[in-house]
């Protein structure tokens, strides 16, 4: 495939992360699993339709894919010595997504009193 849009120079370029054998996670492409996680858990935690359980799964879900995503921010800059972009973009909207997802678990807690402890 051709260059990607964010492939700026040899210290950022998506391109070369993607071609790394760190860009599959069993087979499966780490740009996948990140489109797959933000339409579900991002689609429900700013939908108003989500159920009020959804949320600590979505903090529990981001937590993780953060924790994930900082591994490959470490493959990135110590394994690979370039940084992609569009990576990096997504750690700052799950933290966005952990964010909203946590105080909307807050709420739902709080119009639930038998809930909080």
């Amino acid at each position: 495939g051709g260059l990607s849009f964010c492939d700026i120079n040899s210290s950022f370029s998506c391109s070369a992360v993607n071609r790394s054998i760190y860009a599959d996670f069993f087979g499966i492409p780490v740009s996948i699993l990140g489109f797959l996680y933000f339409a579900v858990v991002g689609g429900l935690v700013f939908s108003k339709s989500a159920e009020r359980s959804f949320y600590s799964l979505a903090f529990g879900a981001t937590v993780a894919a953060l924790f994930f995503s900082l591994y490959l921010s470490y493959v990135e800059v110590f394994v690979l010595k370039t940084i992609c972009l569009l990576c990096e973009t997504s750690k700052a909207l799950m933290v966005v997504i952990g964010t909203v997802s946590l105080l909307k678990m807050r709420r739902a807690k709080e119009n639930l009193p038998f809930l909080v402890n």
